[in-house]
């Protein structure tokens, strides 16, 4: 009999980014406040069934989503995020790796799975913890079915090898992966998935509070982050794109080296570079969008595919529409329109003779998207009272980017006013107590920002111009492009950024060519609007922010942590419309 246990872990940190919804306006200040770190936990639900019997009704929920409520599309959401698989195959995979450890057949009762527990529900995978008899422990991620076939592919075989990577070549401390399916088809588990090593201790999410007073406390949260993110970068590669092993890219790429002077003989043919595992190369309505994944050979050829591929599929939206009078039409066309511009601006923002140690900061670097102290897990040593070893758990969606592009880890990420202590307001005490929180915010936040600079500095010193003020401003372009959109009408908001980064262009030649106002205007701004397109997107800009608004739960784009959607419920302020969908109740929508 095998016992299944779900938890349920809601974090307070998403509770809270969640509350954001309830007032957009302030959906930042809120959504940062959502960075403290704490977790409760709900009693196990216990399910007890057959290992062999698959077709156990009592299984289904183990393997449902329940960690969160949307507000529109609940049930489909869901369902996209039902994690089924093989337990059978799954006592199979572990019996074998518990013989190749062991060298010998193991004791086939100790060898059984007696427990697994769901510990976490995350954005892309469902995490177990799978308990064996005798003792032993692994960890199973499984993750949705969101995306084809070929996409979950690519994203699990890339990440397997890049943690295979670090490993080898930094020695970088993460979960070993024990075994692994990057097809559906070819898994004893009938999914995609990965066995890894379980490491017990708790996460650096738990020690950092981005409100702290104490700015060395938050760096101490902070550098255990830099320090990874050395050992991600220090490669040099030859390409643009994503790292694999050499048998699963295609023939024509595996005679490319992917990157030199390897002298470990077992390592010089282990990885090759195939295409970008970025998701806004995936996550799009284009039937096929290989021929924009790259590899690429130069930065101008990622960054006009990273406009190309947008382009290509607003072009098939826009196609797909019969009424091409409605405002859907206008949305796609205006994107269209968006999206050539920016395909002519970001090649031309930071040109390399302008840029300080220009074949450093624009070489092929591995680039680490979710570095985040919520996927670092502090091990316990064994000597008492040494500190922790900090373990990288998650590498899903690294890409081999120009390093001047990969910007500031999320969790430290601020590109408001830079206010860094009371004394930078002068009418401090005069303010009312929303708005000197507010500035406390904005202080704690440029702190963050700074400590991560700070740190950085120290231990990559060579990387540091990358954060200078002016290429951080003409390069934030390409950050909101590549971090991805939640929603197709955020296209405004990229061109309001292109705009506005046209006003202060020849600002920032003069501050970057010791103000000769001749020479900074030798390379002009590389793009124009006319009256009539800025006057349009005038109305566009203002009718956006007013929908965002009024959107629920705009940030989490209406998901709702499960202990604060059944909290609200409770409270009449999330009321259901009778269709399976919720809304504010009444008094909130006044």
């Amino acid at each position: 009999m095998l016992f299944l246990k779900s938890r349920t872990i809601a974090s307070v940190a998403r509770a809270r980014q969640a509350k954001a919804g309830l007032n957009s306006a302030c959906r930042t200040f809120v959504s940062a406040m959502a960075n403290r770190s704490a977790a409760v936990e709900e009693p196990e639900a216990t399910v007890f069934t057959s290992l062999n019997d698959e077709n156990d009704p009592q299984r289904k929920a183990f393997f449902e989503y329940s960690w969160g409520t949307w507000m529109s599309n609940n049930a489909a959401e869901k369902a996209a995020r039902e994690t089924p698989f093989s337990l059978t195959g799954l006592s199979e995979i572990v019996k074998k790796q518990q013989k190749k450890a062991a060298g010998v057949a193991p004791i086939e009762a100790e060898a059984e799975i007696k427990t697994m527990v769901s510990l976490h529900e995350g954005k892309h995978h469902h995490i177990y913890r799978v308990d064996l008899k005798n003792g032993q422990q692994y960890v199973l991620r499984v993750p949705y079915q969101l995306g084809s076939e070929d996409y979950l592919k690519h994203r699990v075989s890339s990440e397997v090898a890049t943690m295979d990577f670090l490993q080898k070549k930094y020695g970088v401390n993460m979960p070993q992966v024990i075994d692994w399916s990057a097809s559906s088809k070819d898994s004893l588990l009938d999914t995609q998935y990965q066995l890894l090593e379980f490491i017990p201790g708790h996460t650096l999410m738990k020690s950092w509070d981005p409100m702290e007073k104490d700015m060395n406390i938050r760096a101490q949260t902070i550098k255990p982050i830099v320090e990874f993110m050395e050992k991600i970068t220090a490669t040099k590669f030859n390409k643009f794109g994503s790292l694999y092993f050499t048998e699963d890219v295609e023939s024509s790429l595996q005679s490319d080296l992917p990157y030199n002077g390897e002298k470990d003989a077992a390592l010089a043919d282990r990885w090759r570079i195939g295409p970008t595992t970025e998701s806004r190369f995936w996550k799009n309505d284009l039937i096929d969008t290989a021929k924009y994944r790259g590899p690429w050979n130069t930065v101008d050829e990622y960054l006009q595919a990273t406009a190309n591929v947008e382009v290509a599929n607003f072009e098939q939206k826009l196609a797909k529409l019969e009424d091409k009078s409605s405002a859907e039409a206008d949305l796609y066309s205006h994107a269209i329109s968006v999206f050539q511009k920016y395909g002519q601006l970001a090649p031309k923002l930071l040109v390399a003779d302008e840029v300080p140690d220009k074949d450093l900061l624009f070489s092929p670097r591995l680039h680490n998207p979710d570095l985040h102290p919520i996927n670092v897990i502090l091990k316990p040593n064994e000597n008492e009272g040494d500190l922790a070893t900090p373990y990288l758990l998650d590498v899903e969606n690294t890409a081999i980017r120009p390093f001047i592009f990969h910007g500031t880890p999320q969790f430290v990420a601020y590109n408001g006013p830079k206010v860094f202590s009371t004394a930078d307001i002068p009418t401090f005490e005069q303010l009312s107590e929303i708005e000197k929180a507010q500035v406390n915010f904005m202080i704690t936040q440029t702190q963050n920002q700074f400590s991560f600079e700070f740190i950085l500095n120290q231990v990559m010193p060579k990387f540091i111009n990358a954060y200078a003020p002016r290429v951080k401003k003409m390069s934030e372009i390409v950050h909101q492009v590549t971090t991805g959109r939640k929603y197709d009408e955020e296209v405004v908001d990229l061109m309001e950024e292109m705009v506005r980064l046209g006003n202060d262009w020849n600002q920032l030649f003069l501050a970057h060519q010791g103000n000769d106002a001749a020479e900074s205007k030798s390379r002009g701004y590389p793009i124009s609007f006319t009256e009539e397109e800025l006057a349009a997107h005038q109305k566009r800009l203002a009718a956006w922010s007013e929908k965002a608004t009024k959107m629920a739960f705009y940030t989490t784009k209406g998901w709702v942590p499960q202990d604060l959607f059944e909290e609200y419920l409770g409270k009449g302020i999330i009321v259901p419309k009778g269709n399976g969908d919720y809304e504010f109740g009444t008094s909130l929508r006044q």
